[in-house]
C-alpha cells in the first residue's frame, strides 16, 4: 500500500481509521475517523472515462461535418496553394513553423484547412486539428481548442496521457472546465510535444477560424505566437481582423499567406468550384446546354471571389445574399403552415444557441414531432440548416438580413414580446418535465451523472429552457403580475426540481445567473414581498449549497436538512427531504439565513483579495503566481491570471474599466480585471518585494509601497516612473496607501505614522502622528481634504489637511485590533482579531456597536463592497467568505474565546448512547440522541498538545491525555467525575493514542515509536516497548478481541504489520511480519476535509463549509461532527437500497 492514503490504525474494541499527514488524533470505542486528509478507496480513474471527461467534441468528426454540409471537399478548389512558394517553404523548411492563412469571410478558409489536412496526411504527416466555431458554445472558446488538440493528440499517442493521468484522477472532469483548465491544459500540452521520442517531429497543429473563438482569443494568440519559436509546426487560419494582425505580427517564425494577395489564384479556384456545382445541377437538375450556360454565367458574374456565395445560390439561384435571403424568406411565406414556418424561424432567430430539435419543438409549443418538424426545417433550408438533430442558422449573415430587414414579417410583435413568450413556454415546459429524481438516481450515485448520460435522456426538451427562462424574461416585455405569478409557481412546486436538472446538465453557473437575474428584475419591479422573499430565499439556497449541488444533484435534497427551520424553500420542500437520515444540532439550527452569504475556496489559501471598482468581481491572490477572478453575484469563475511567479501584493483601480495590478519579482503586471487580458508589458519596479499598491481613481497613475519606506508614483500607460517619495529617512514598511477621490493627494501609513502627499506635485503635505499603535488603515472622506485613520490601540481617528492635530477620536472597546476595514462612507468599521472568532461592525463616528458576524475562522483580510452591501473577509488556509450587510446583523452575540470553544476531540460510549466533548473550556457527557447534556467536568481541558479521549468498553472509565505536571494521561471515573489515575513517564511524550483493553484492565498509550501497557487499578507501567530507531513509525494501537495482542502499523514503509504479544513479562515480542491487505471502510465516514459523508466509501451526503469538522467519531448508523466553534453535529442513518 506505499503511496496510498489508505491507513489502517488500531485501538480499542471498534475499528479505527486515520490517515496520513496532519492529524488531530482521536482514540475511543467505536469507529473514529479524523478530519485531514481522509480518502478511503480512491476510485481509480480508467484511460477510457479520462478520454470521455476530457472530449468536448472529436475534431474529425467536426471536419467530416463541416465537408459534408458544404457540399463535400473539391481538391480544385484548394490545389493552388500546394503549389504557393510560401507554403512550401513551410512545407519543407525547418525556418519558418508557423503558416498563417487570412483572408476574408466566404474566401473558403476553412475547407482550405480541410485540404490541407488531407493532403498532409497523405505525405505522411500527422495532423492535430481544432475547428473553431463562433456559434457553437462547445467550439467557440480557446480551453476548447486546446481539448480538442489535446484529445485528437492522445489519440495518435496514448502513451502521452501520463501527463493527463494524475490530474484527472484529483481533479475529475471539473480539471478540464474549471477556472484553471486554461493554465494547467496550455503546460499539458506544452509537455507532450516536448517528448521528442514519440516521434512528436511528425505532429503538425491546425487551427481554423481563430476568428471565431469568442473567448480568451489573447490567450490563444499567445499559445499560437509561442508554439512558433519551438520545434512543432502550426498551421492557422482567421479573418483579417485588425487585433489578430497586430499578434501575430509578433510572431517571428510565421509564414503568412493572405487570399487577397493570391487574388488570382484564389478566383481560379473559385471558378474550378463554380464549374464543379454546375456540373452537378446538370447531372441533378438535367439542365439543356442553354440554361447550364445562363446558369453559369450568372454564378461566375455574382460569386465576387466567394466560395460561400456560389455554394449558397448552387442549392438556390439568386443574385446577391439579400436579395437570395429575401427570396428564400418569399418561399416559406408561400408554404401552407406559414404560422408554424414564422414561429419556428422566431424561436431560432432570438435563442442563445442553436437548438435541439426536442427544444425546437418545446419552445415553439405546437404539436411537433422530429419527422414534422424536419420537414419544415427543410422548407427553410437555405436559412436553416439541420446537423445531429441541432438546427442551425445557415450563416451569420443569414442572422443579420432576417434580423435587419425581415423582423416584422417574422416577429410582427417584436422581439421583446418574443422573449416574453419564450419565458412563458420555458416554464410551461419545466413544470411539465421536471420532478424529483427524475435521473433514478440513489445516494451514492451521484457520480454517474459525470460519467454517463442516460438513457432515455428526460432532459432533452428542456435543457435550453433550463438555463435560459430568466433571460428571456429579462429581455422581453417589462413583467406584469401575470409572469411573477407564473415565477411564484414554479418556485413552489418544481425550484428544487430545477436544481437537480441543472446540476445534472453540469449548469450550474448558468442557473445560478438566471436566479441572480430573477432576483434584480423583482428588486427593480417593486413586486408584493411574497415574491419577493420566496425569491431572496431561493436564492440564498443556492448559494449555500452550490458546491454540493454541483457536484451531486441528489445534495438538492440533502440540503435541506442543513437550511435554516424559517427558510421558505426548507418548508415548500419539506416532504422531500431525503428519509434515510437526519440530524441533531447542538446548539440547534438557526432559523435564519447566517449574514453569511458564500463560502469562497474553503480549502485554498487566499493570500490577498479585493473587489473591481464596481463591485461585479472579485479577485482573490491563491499565491503561486495565480489570481482567480470570480462574478460576485453568481459565485461563478470568469477567469485566472497567471505570470508564473508568486503574488507580493494586488489592487484594483477605481476607474470604469477596473485594472488589476498584481506585484511579484520586481514586477507589476496589469490585467484587465473583467476581460482577464493581460495589458501591455509589466512595470519594471526594480524591488524584489512591493509591500503595497493602489491605483489613483482614472486609473492613469499607479503607486507602490516598499518595505524600506519609499512611495513610487508609476504612468500606467508608458510604464514609466514618474517620482519617489519618501518623509526624511523613513524605512519604515509602506503598509497601505490611499489615493483621494480626484486623485490630487495619497497617503501612506508607515507604522504608527500616516503621511499624506501631492500626487501631482510631490509636495509632502502633512505628517499625522497621534496613534499609540501602529496604523492599520487610512481613508479619504468624500471632500478629499478629511482623512479617517484606524490603528491597532482600537482607536478612530478624524483628520484634515489643513491641520496636523487630530480632530475627532473614537475608541472601541475591544481586544486589539488586527485587521480592519472601513465602509466606501467612513461610516462604519469592521475589525477583527486573533483571540476571539468574530468581526464586529462599530459606527465610527460614536463608536456603537452594530453588530458582529461570526463564525469567521481567523480573518487577516476585510473589505467592504464599493456600495457597502457586503463585507468580505478572508482567512490565508479556510478561503473567504461574503458577508451580507443589509438585512442588520446579530447584536446579541457573545464572542467566545477560540481557545474554548475549539473541540479537540470525541469519543463514543460502547453502547453508542452517549457522546463524550473534549474541547478547551472543558469536557461534556451528552445523551447522542437528544444532544441533551448529562455530565460537564471543567477540570478537564484539553488543548492541541493534548487531544485525545477514549471509554472503556463499561462505559464507566475515561482515559485523556494530561496536560502537564508531568503527567502523561489520566484515567477518570465517569459517573463520580474524578480522576482515578494520573500517569507518569519521563521517557514517554507526545501521545498518538489511547486504548483500553476488552476488560478494562490495561491502558495502552502510543507515541512516535513507544508503546506502553499501563495497569488501570495501580496506574503503573507494566511494559514499554521502544521500536528500533528510524525503523517504525507508529500512529495508533488497538487490542485484538482477545486483548492478547496488540497491533502497531506501520506506515512508513506502507506494507506490513507487526504483532507484539502484549502479556509476555519481559516485555512485547515479535511474532510476525505480514503484509497488510488494502482497507476498505464499511459503515459511514468522513472524506476530502470532511466535505462528504460516505457510506462504503461512495460520497452520499456534502458537508456545508460551516458544518465542516475538525473531529469525527462515529458508532454504527450514528456520526457526531465536532466543529472547532463549538458546533456538534449528530447524524443518524437508516438503511437504503
Amino acid at each position: 500500500m506505499a503511496g496510498t492514503e489508505y491507513q489502517h490504525n488500531s485501538s480499542g474494541p471498534g475499528d479505527q481509521f486515520i490517515a496520513a499527514g496532519p492529524q488531530n488524533n482521536n482514540s475511543g470505542s467505536g469507529t473514529q475517523y479524523n478530519a485531514h486528509n481522509i480518502n478511503f478507496n480512491a476510485p481509480q480513474d480508467s484511460d477510457a472515462s479520462l478520454l470521455a471527461d476530457l472530449r468536448i467534441t472529436d475534431p474529425r468528426d467536426d471536419k467530416d461535418r463541416i465537408e459534408h454540409t458544404k457540399g463535400g471537399l473539391f481538391r480544385d478548389s484548394y490545389r493552388w496553394i500546394l503549389e504557393n512558394s510560401d507554403f512550401q517553404e513551410w512545407r519543407n523548411g525547418s525556418e519558418r513553423r508557423l503558416l498563417w492563412v487570412r483572408g476574408d469571410p466566404g474566401k473558403g478558409k476553412t475547407m482550405l484547412l480541410c485540404g490541407l489536412i488531407n493532403e498532409l496526411t497523405n505525405e505522411g504527416t500527422e495532423p492535430v486539428y481544432f475547428f473553431c466555431q463562433a456559434t457553437d458554445s462547445r467550439l467557440n472558446t480557446a480551453t476548447a481548442v486546446l481539448r480538442g488538440l489535446i484529445y485528437l493528440l492522445l489519440e495518435k499517442r496514448p502513451s502521452l496521457i501520463q501527463y493527463v493521468r494524475e490530474k484527472h484522477r484529483q481533479g475529475g472532469k471539473r480539471f478540464f472546465e474549471d477556472a484553471n483548465s486554461w493554465i494547467a491544459l496550455g503546460k499539458i500540452l506544452a509537455q507532450m510535444l516536448s517528448q521528442q521520442d514519440q516521434g512528436m517531429e511528425k505532429i503538425v497543429l491546425v487551427i481554423d477560424a481563430l476568428d471565431e473563438c469568442t473567448t480568451r482569443l489573447d490567450d490563444l494568440l499567445d499559445m499560437v505566437i509561442r508554439l512558433s519559436s519551438t520545434p512543432t509546426k502550426v498551421v492557422v487560419s482567421s479573418r483579417n481582423w485588425s487585433n489578430i494582425q497586430e499578434a501575430m505580427a509578433t510572431a517571428e517564425r510565421q509564414c503568412p499567406i493572405c487570399l487577397e494577395l493570391n487574388e488570382a489564384s484564389v478566383s481560379a479556384a473559385v471558378l474550378a468550384y463554380t464549374n464543379y456545382k454546375v456540373s452537378q445541377l446538370v447531372l441533378q437538375k438535367g439542365y439543356n446546354t442553354m440554361l447550364r450556360d445562363a446558369v453559369q454565367s450568372y454564378l461566375t458574374s455574382y460569386s465576387n471571389g466567394t466560395f460561400l456565395w456560389v455554394s449558397i445560390v448552387a442549392q438556390r439561384l439568386g443574385d446577391r445574399l439579400d436579395a437570395l435571403y429575401g427570396r428564400m424568406l418569399d418561399q416559406v411565406f408561400e408554404s401552407t403552415d406559414v404560422d408554424l414556418h414564422k414561429k419556428v424561424l422566431a424561436v431560432v432567430l432570438i435563442t442563445f444557441r442553436p437548438l435541439h430539435l426536442k427544444e425546437l419543438a418545446t419552445l415553439v409549443q405546437a404539436p411537433l414531432d422530429d419527422e414534422l418538424l424536419t420537414e419544415i426545417i427543410g422548407e427553410c433550408g437555405s436559412l436553416l440548416v439541420l446537423r445531429d438533430n441541432t438546427v442551425y442558422l445557415v450563416h451569420q449573415s443569414a442572422k443579420d438580413f432576417l434580423l435587419k430587414h425581415s423582423l416584422d414579417r417574422i416577429m410582427p410583435l417584436g422581439i421583446a414580446h418574443q422573449h416574453t413568450l419564450l419565458f412563458s413556454n420555458s416554464l410551461r415546459a419545466m413544470s411539465t418535465g421536471l420532478r424529483q429524481t427524475m435521473q433514478n438516481l440513489k445516494p451514492g450515485q451521484g457520480h454517474i451523472f459525470k460519467r454517463h448520460t442516460p438513457s432515455p435522456d428526460l432532459l432533452v426538451p428542456i435543457r435550453y429552457p433550463c438555463v435560459n427562462w430568466a433571460q428571456h424574461l429579462s429581455q422581453g416585455l417589462p413583467p406584469t403580475t401575470q409572469e411573477f405569478d407564473e415565477v411564484h409557481a414554479f418556485l413552489t412546486e418544481h425550484y428544487l426540481h430545477w436544481l437537480e436538472a441543472i446540476s445534472f446538465m453540469q449548469s450550474m453557473g448558468d442557473g445560478m445567473a438566471c436566479i441572480h437575474e430573477l432576483k434584480r428584475l423583482i428588486l427593480n419591479s417593486g413586486e408584493s414581498s411574497p415574491l419577493a422573499n420566496l425569491v431572496k430565499d431561493a436564492f440564498r439556497f443556492f448559494k449555500q449549497f452550490y458546491v454540493g449541488i454541483e457536484d451531486d444533484p441528489f445534495q438538492v435534497y440533502s440540503s435541506l436538512t442543513f437550511a435554516p427551520t424559517g427558510s421558505i424553500i426548507k418548508s415548500l420542500y419539506r416532504h422531500e427531504t431525503p428519509h434515510w437520515w437526519s440530524m441533531k444540532m447542538v446548539p440547534p439550527i438557526s432559523s435564519e439565513w447566517s449574514n453569511c452569504l458564500e463560502n469562497i475556496d474553503p480549502s485554498d489559501e487566499i493570500c490577498d483579495a479585493v473587489f473591481s471598482s464596481n463591485g461585479e468581481a472579485l479577485a482573490s491572490d491563491v499565491g503561486r503566481g495565480e489570481i482567480r477572478v470570480r462574478d460576485v453575484a453568481t459565485g461563478v469563475w470568469l477567469h485566472e491570471l497567471n505570470t508564473g511567479f508568486g503574488w507580493h501584493g494586488s489592487s484594483v483601480a477605481p476607474s470604469e474599466e477596473s485594472i488589476l495590478a498584481a506585484a511579484s519579482n520586481g514586477y507589476v503586471f496589469l490585467f484587465g480585471i473583467l476581460t482577464g487580458e493581460k495589458m501591455g508589458e509589466p512595470i519594471e519596479t526594480r524591488e524584489t518585494r512591493v509591500s503595497s499598491m493602489a491605483f489613483a481613481p482614472n486609473g492613469a497613475m499607479l503607486a507602490t509601497g516598499s518595505t524600506e519606506g519609499a512611495l513610487r508614483l508609476w504612468d500606467v500607460e508608458t510604464r514609466k516612473l514618474q517620482r519617489t517619495l519618501r518623509e526624511n529617512d523613513q524605512r519604515g514598511r509602506v503598509k497601505l496607501i490611499v489615493f483621494s477621490s480626484n486623485g490630487h493627494y495619497v497617503a501612506v501609513a508607515v507604522d504608527k505614522t500616516i503621511i499624506v502627499w501631492d500626487s501631482i506635485t510631490g509636495l509632502h503635505l502633512r505628517t499625522f502622528v497621534d496613534h499609540d499603535g501602529d496604523v492599520l488603515l487610512v481613508a479619504f472622506a468624500s471632500d478629499d481634504y478629511h482623512v479617517q485613520s484606524a490603528s491597532s490601540d482600537g482607536s478612530v481617528k478624524m483628520w484634515n489637511l489643513a491641520s496636523p492635530s487630530c480632530l475627532r477620536t473614537i475608541l472601541v472597546p475591544v481586544d486589539e485590533w488586527k485587521y480592519v476595514a472601513f465602509s466606501r462612507d467612513l461610516a462604519k468599521v469592521a475589525c477583527a482579531s486573533c483571540r476571539v472568532d468574530c468581526i464586529r461592525i462599530w459606527d465610527a463616528t460614536t463608536g456603537r456597536l452594530l453588530g458582529v458576524l461570526q463564525p469567521v475562522g481567523n480573518p487577516y483580510i476585510l473589505a467592504f463592497s464599493p456600495d457597502d452591501t457586503m463585507l468580505l473577509s478572508a482567512t490565508f488556509s479556510n478561503g473567504a467568505k461574503l458577508w451580507d450587510l443589509t438585512d442588520g446583523m446579530d447584536l446579541n452575540v457573545t464572542p467566545v474565546s477560540q481557545e474554548d470553544q475549539f473541540i479537540y476531540t470525541m469519543a463514543f460510549s460502547p453502547d453508542g448512547t452517549q457522546l463524550a466533548v473534549s474541547s478547551g473550556s472543558g469536557l461534556k457527557i451528552w445523551d447522542a440522541s437528544t444532544g441533551q447534556c448529562l455530565q460537564e467536568l471543567n477540570e478537564w481541558k484539553a488543548s492541541d498538545s493534548g487531544a485525545s479521549v477514549t471509554f472503556s468498553s463499561n462505559g464507566i472509565l475515561l482515559a485523556k491525555i494530561s496536560e502537564g505536571n508531568g503527567n502523561i494521561a489520566e484515567i477518570w471515573n465517569v459517573s463520580k467525575t474524578t480522576c482515578l489515575q494520573s500517569l507518569a513517564d519521563e521517557r514517554i511524550s507526545t501521545i498518538a493514542g489511547l486504548e483500553f483493553s476488552p476488560d478494562n484492565a490495561t491502558l495502552a498509550i502510543l507515541t512516535k515509536d513507544i508503546i506502553s501497557l499501563w495497569d488501570v487499578g495501580e496506574g503503573t507501567c507494566r511494559v514499554a516497548y521502544k521500536s528500533p530507531d528510524n525503523f517504525y513509525a507508529l500512529n495508533e494501537v488497538r487490542f485484538s478481541e482477545t486483548g492478547s495482542h496488540l497491533l502497531p502499523y506501520n506506515w512508513e514503509d506502507g506494507n506490513k504489520a507487526i504483532r507484539w504479544e502484549s502479556k509476555t513479562a519481559a516485555g512485547p515480542k515479535e511474532i510476525e511480519v505480514a503484509p497488510l491487505e488494502e482497507i476498505h471502510v464499511a459503515g459511514y465516514s468522513t472524506e476530502n476535509h470532511c466535505s462528504w459523508v460516505q457510506k462504503n466509501g461512495k460520497n452520499i451526503i456534502w458537508i456545508p463549509p460551516e458544518y465542516r469538522t475538525n473531529t469525527c467519531v462515529t458508532w454504527g448508523p450514528t456520526m457526531a461532527l465536532g466543529h472547532e466553534s463549538g458546533r456538534v453535529a449528530i447524524l443518524r442513518f437508516t438503511y437504503f437500497a
